[in-house]
């Protein structure tokens, strides 16, 4: 399933234009990892679903994020109070209006415009965001992103300090006015802690069966462990506590998307992850559109790596791009259908 998870408000200039307004509806800019988004129903309506699914044996997999949070937005800086502009007393309503995230581009702007307005210098102001112990990035008085894969800024996104060992137990600063979390404090925890926490709460509340991890590659693999770990221990004490509700009494299951990742197996599979997302299928199953015979060579290989560990392999990703190539619908399903493993269609 997409992201469950709480959404960063509003939007960001969209594009390398600004030309639209972006905003997350792809889930990939959890702001509360306690709450469900309101775009995606009630939490009533996620324990139906899940029920419902098991009923008619079909397994329940989240989709979720460690690695960043999402952008700053005008609508989440007025609401939670972070963040500094460079307007002053009746220049904010006569520019922003009465809801900040009512702004639209004025003639000679674009919808990037409106970072005009924000001062992302002032110290003050975005000590009140998330805070120096959770996140890096290029903002206020934060400590820069690196320049590897585990602590650059992917896409500019603020990198969550997965690989803190400073037991704070702070939570995000902002949180304090955020009525709606269901964060506690929780004496000890570092940023990491809190994630596996927080994921694994949904796990021992509604029997999440596994999770596709995104941006796997980002992360420290220990945190993946620990993820699996604690994911697991849930998934156990939900099953023993709905012994009429458990689809069966097979453990807590994970993916993973690392970049590139082909068939092999990796350290991935030894901190966690049961499979991991197969990038190269994508072009090798291209060239055999107009005959299946080509994949022949690829299937084999495939046959023979796959003794002890497995892989998710796609056609179409909007990651890379969208499965074309001769148009005929079958022979794409085809390709998939007849290789060795499971058949996943993800939103």
């Amino acid at each position: 399933m997409p992201h469950l998870r709480q959404q960063i408000h509003g939007w960001v200039g969209g594009g390398t234009k600004g030309d639209f307004p972006h905003y997350a509806y792809h889930g990939y800019y959890t702001q509360d990892w306690t709450n469900l988004d309101a775009n995606m129903g009630s939490e009533a309506d996620l324990r139906t679903l899940v029920d419902s699914a098991h009923q008619r044996g079909i397994r329940i997999l989240f989709d979720v994020v460690m690695n960043h949070t999402g952008y700053a937005t005008l609508a989440d800086m007025q609401e939670y109070q972070f963040g500094a502009l460079y307007l002053s007393g009746d220049e904010v309503k006569k520019t922003l209006g009465e809801r900040w995230n009512d702004w639209k581009p004025a003639a000679g702007q674009t919808w990037h415009s409106f970072n005009d307005y924000i001062n992302f210098s002032d110290k003050t102001g975005w000590d009140k965001w998330w805070g120096k112990n959770w996140i890096r990035t290029d903002i206020g008085d934060y400590d820069n992103p690196g320049f590897d894969d585990l602590t650059m800024s992917l896409a500019f996104l603020p990198d969550i300090k997965t690989e803190s060992t400073t037991a704070s137990g702070r939570l995000p600063v902002f949180y304090k006015n955020k009525t709606d979390t269901h964060a506690k404090i929780i004496d000890g925890f570092t940023p990491r802690d809190y994630l596996t926490h927080w994921l694994s709460q949904w796990v021992r509340d509604y029997g999440i069966d596994g999770f596709r991890v995104d941006t796997a590659k980002h992360v420290e693999l220990p945190a993946w462990q620990q993820l699996k770990t604690e994911a697991s221990a849930a998934l156990h004490e939900w099953k023993k506590a709905n012994p009429d509700k458990a689809l069966d009494d097979k453990p807590f299951w994970m993916t993973g998307e690392a970049w590139g990742h082909g068939v092999m197996q990796s350290d991935y599979y030894r901190h966690g992850f049961d499979a991991m997302i197969n990038f190269d299928y994508q072009e090798q199953a291209a060239k055999a559109v107009d005959c299946l015979a080509q994949m022949d060579t690829t299937w084999q290989q495939m046959a023979e790596k796959l003794q002890d560990f497995n892989v998710l392999s796609y056609l179409s990703s909007h990651d890379t791009r969208l499965f074309r190539e001769g148009g005929d619908k079958a022979a794409e399903l085809l390709l998939l259908a007849t290789r060795r493993g499971t058949n996943f269609l993800w939103r």
